[in-house]
């Protein structure tokens, strides 16, 4: 299976919480604010867990599905999220004037983490193997960015940390604020295993990546600032606006 075709598989299960959401929204036209909010925290778990549990599993069986010489490794699901974790992101969504869009955000990225944290589990734990963020078309910059780096990820450690592994030619990126194993609301870009003798290609349109990037990457240079996530995010945000 494809990046694009396990990508496409996840979304395919999508509608399954989101249907599970919408009848949580409806309690809200019968109950008063704080009691959805007392409502809503309890029930949210118990709504989105077995979804987030089934995108860990899909993630486990693709993992031990990839050609490798290593046949006696197996891949293991990662933990799910806490509920405690959960019940802040409703009460965040709950927060805000786009209360349901911004729920239905963090479920989405919440869904797809767990088969990005169970690939990235297996990749730290099998030996010789590693991972690449698979970014989909039209991706934002921050995503855009970490796809050019193509299979650098060789342990949960290195993942951590954007510009920890070298860029291909490039340079490295100064160690930043952020985690790369963070991935933005309604964020479907994956984590894909490359095991031991196995190679990762880039989809096509990760060249017109590479070219942007090397853009900004120079603009960085001429500027002589450092190559830091939030230099390049800057230099992004400058080339866009003209």
């Amino acid at each position: 299976m494809t990046p694009e075709e396990f990508r496409d598989l996840l979304i395919s299960y999508e509608p399954q919480y989101r249907t599970k959401l919408g009848k949580l929204w409806a309690q809200a036209q019968v109950l008063s604010a704080p009691e959805f909010a007392v409502y809503a925290e309890q029930a949210y778990p118990d709504i989105i867990t077995p979804h987030l549990q089934l995108a860990a599993e899909l993630a486990a069986t693709w993992y031990d599905e990839a050609p490798s010489p290593n046949k006696s490794f197996v891949a293991t699901t990662a933990d799910l999220a806490p509920v405690a974790q959960l019940q802040a992101s409703l009460r965040w969504a709950l927060s805000t004037p786009q209360s349901e869009v911004n729920l239905d955000g963090s479920a989405t990225r919440m869904f797809h983490d767990s088969a990005r944290r169970t690939i990235v589990l297996n990749a730290d734990n099998e030996p010789g193997a590693k991972w690449a963020r698979h970014a989909e078309p039209g991706a934002c910059r921050f995503c855009q960015m970490l796809a050019t780096r193509g299979a650098v990820y060789a342990s949960d450690k290195q993942a951590l940390y954007h510009g920890t592994g070298p860029r291909r030619n490039r340079g490295t990126l100064a160690p930043p604020k952020h985690t790369d194993d963070s991935y933005h609301d309604h964020c479907r870009c994956e984590a894909v295993m490359v095991r031991p003798g196995g190679s990762y290609h880039p989809p096509k349109y990760v060249e017109a990546y590479e070219q942007d990037y090397e853009k900004v990457a120079a603009a960085v240079d001429e500027a002589g600032l450092t190559r830091t996530v939030d230099n390049i995010m800057a230099a992004y945000r400058a080339m866009d606006s003209q």
